[in-house]
């Protein structure tokens, strides 16, 4: 009875089993016909668009509800949506020839009810997806994709879809398509090497004045005209303009006509190089962000004054004792110098690429140019006056004086003889 019981026991377990199996097997007959074998995958997603690559004209993006436009005019490429501002041209290739390479290495979804979860929904508001078109001379579209998710279990790879089809992809390769438009822009304003700064002046919108400078051949800027009571608050603070020009990128940039900063408080800083560039920087700060407009001219520099003649002093006598190290402030390699036509250049060349735009800053980069005296320097600490003497104590008294004893053998003196009242 109880092995018949076992049996049937053990029988019932089995034929679980191998339902089980039969689903399992069924699941992945499923999922084989859902994902295309290699062999069925395309080479390209699109077919014929690398021998097209150098014919792309034009480079649409849309993100969310926001759209831009990226052109070539006159072998240039330019965002028409920012005023025709230089566009870089190296993500505008990147981009092309992702698309023209982009190999399909596995079939994901066709439903669209899934494409959100990988990004590749059509692009509207508050959708993560980004669809970049590519067009030709003519307005002919070239490619268009959906870009969404990163994938990273097997290298570089996105989820993508073709607008218009319900089939997503996994592509191979770096697919990247940015959809912020300053991330289509030319980023670099200008430089100016740090070696080449001689001075720097910073008037704020009140009027007062924060003026930095050194010499030649110098690393440290020291603080003009610093009140006898004050001290830098580091013996490097005034070092902070050095790099202010050297790597400066823009945030956002529009035509100068297209804002008005004319309510705007201004602060102008004024840096001017050894070889007499002049470069003139106006900061405003309006709704939260730190508007600047840049002017270059060309200042030729004072020519350095000739060394007196003097008798050379006598050499000391040689001795043993170490030598001081030389100041690090004072002793460094020249500074690089142009020559007075290549600063007319530059000074052309800079006001032609910054002269109608108005440029957006990163907060740290703003702050480089709206510098105040005591952001660098500080009140030197008042000394505390000593503690007033203690006055001396008083003299003791001197005692009083001591009878001196008589002499032995003097005899005691008399003693007194009490006289009747009758004088008798």
């Amino acid at each position: 009875m109880a092995g018949g019981a076992m049996n049937s026991k053990s029988v019932a377990i089995l034929g679980v089993t191998v339902v089980l199996v039969v689903a399992a097997a069924a699941w992945m007959r499923s999922r084989r016909d859902t994902t295309a074998a290699p062999s069925a995958l395309p080479q390209r997603l699109f077919p014929g668009l690398e021998e097209r690559v150098n014919d792309v004209r034009s480079v649409s993006v849309r993100k969310g509800d926001a759209s831009f436009r990226v052109e070539l005019v006159d072998k240039a490429w330019v965002m028409q949506d920012k005023g025709g501002y230089p566009a870089n041209a190296e993500t505008v290739k990147k981009t092309a020839l992702s698309l023209a390479l982009a190999r399909p290495v596995e079939a994901l979804t066709s439903n669209p009810e899934l494409y959100a979860r990988i990004g590749v929904q059509d692009p509207g508001p508050g959708a993560e997806s980004v669809l970049v078109s590519l067009h030709d001379g003519a307005g002919a579209e070239l490619a268009s994709l959906i870009v969404g998710q990163a994938s990273y279990r097997a290298g570089t790879a996105r989820c993508v879809r073709r607008p218009g089809a319900a089939q997503a992809w996994k592509v191979e390769g770096d697919l990247t398509v940015e959809g912020d438009p300053a991330s289509w822009l030319q980023k670099q304003i200008l430089k100016v090497e740090r070696d080449r700064l001689a001075s720097v002046r910073v008037t704020q919108a009140d009027g007062t004045e924060l003026a930095v400078g050194r010499e030649p051949g110098q690393t440290d800027f020291k603080i003009e005209g610093l009140p006898a009571d004050w001290e830098p608050k580091y013996p490097t603070s005034p070092n902070v303009f050095s790099s202010a020009l050297e790597y400066l990128e823009l945030q956002d940039v529009m035509p100068a006509e297209s804002m008005d900063l004319s309510e705007a408080p201004e602060v102008r800083s004024v840096f001017r190089t050894h070889d007499g560039l002049v470069l003139t920087v106006t900061v405003a700060e309006k709704d939260g962000k730190d508007y600047a407009r840049f002017a270059a001219v060309f200042e030729p520099p004072a020519p350095p004054t000739p060394p007196t003649a003097e008798e050379p002093a006598p050499e000391a006598p040689a001795d043993d004792t170490e030598e001081t190290p030389p100041d690090p402030a004072a002793e460094v390699s020249a500074p690089p110098v142009k020559s007075p036509d290549e600063v007319l250049q530059e000074v052309d060349d800079i006001n032609a690429r910054v002269g109608r735009w108005i440029y957006v800053l990163p907060s740290y980069k703003a702050d480089a140019f709206t510098k105040k005296l005591d952001d660098l320097a500080r009140q030197k600490p008042v000394a505390e006056e000593p503690p007033a003497p203690e006055p001396a104590p008083e003299p003791a008294p001197e005692p009083a004086p001591v009878p001196e004893t008589p002499p032995e053998g003097a005899g005691s003196p008399p003693e007194a003889t009490e006289v009747p009242e009758d004088g008798r």
